[in-house]
């Protein structure tokens, strides 16, 4: 499960962006995606974006990757999605790790990635904005 940092469907901002140098707008993009990967580092319950912990396997698995076009931020943990999303358990099953028989039907998701990106929106509108602001005023 991952979440890719680049620009698309939005050609407003394409164009802007298409008057940065090649170098800046790498930059912004890369600064976003380690900016999200570090805080999916981090505890979920002190940090808000962050991962949430049990055996600490899903933190670990964080990874940052470079794509066509950008970078991909994401878990390598098969089981991300289930925590991220939700998922459906069986009722009555006994699980040992627990101690206890499940009872409900439906474990909602956490959504840490989508909190995570969220998080990261309003940052990256602003480093966007001093980009072009630096390339248009260094012209």
């Amino acid at each position: 499960m991952s979440i890719n940092v680049r620009a698309e469907g939005m050609e407003r901002l394409q164009e802007a962006l298409s008057t940065l140098s090649q170098y800046r707008a790498e930059a912004v993009m890369l600064k976003q995606a380690t900016e999200i990967l570090n805080r999916a580092r981090k505890n979920a319950t002190t940090t808000r974006g962050g991962t949430p912990i049990d055996t600490g396997e899903l933190r670990i698995s964080a990874s940052m990757s470079e794509v066509p076009g950008g970078y991909s931020v994401g878990y390598t943990s098969e089981y991300a999605p289930h925590v991220e999303y939700g998922h459906r358990q069986e009722v009555g099953r006994y699980v040992p790790a627990i101690g206890k028989r499940l009872v409900k039907s439906w474990v909602p998701g956490q959504y840490f990635l989508r909190k995570n990106v969220q998080q990261q929106e309003p940052i990256f509108k602003e480093d966007l904005r001093k980009a072009l602001e630096k390339e248009v005023g260094g012209k």
